[in-house]
């Protein structure tokens, strides 16, 4: 079957850090990715969860 219908964690991970290291913060690509498999009751708290791995504020 493939990995046709999946999301392509591993390259979502290291492009989204690629770009928060070229805006300047200090990301966290263990964290980018775990954000982006992870699971929440509530999606703003994975959405803080990928704000905060890509070194950006968190709404509070």
């Amino acid at each position: 079957m493939g990995n046709s219908g999946r999301f392509p964690v591993e390259r979502a991970a290291k492009d989204a850090t690629s770009w928060a290291l070229a805006a300047g913060p200090a990301p966290d690509e263990e964290r980018v990715r775990r954000a982006f498999t992870g699971s929440a009751v509530f999606a703003e708290d994975l959405a803080s969860l990928l704000l905060a791995a890509l070194g950006l504020p968190v709404p509070g």
